[in-house]
């Protein structure tokens, strides 16, 4: 939670002051965003658009 945090922030704020504000490591969050995505991970992603696009067509 705290790293997607810095995430979706890091264009706003520093990283190095979102981490020590948020008690992590730069290394910690460093090493997350660069993990490759597992497989599943990216099958999650996929799950999450359908239900997405189901929920914005409407009812037939």
């Amino acid at each position: 939670m705290k790293y997607r945090f810095i995430n979706d922030h890091w264009h706003e704020f520093w990283i190095a002051a979102m981490c020590r504000v948020l008690s992590v490591t730069r290394d910690g969050f460093y090493q997350l965003v660069h993990k490759p995505m597992s497989d599943r991970d990216i099958e999650d992603q996929r799950l999450l658009g359908v239900i997405r696009g189901s929920y914005r067509r409407p009812p037939a």
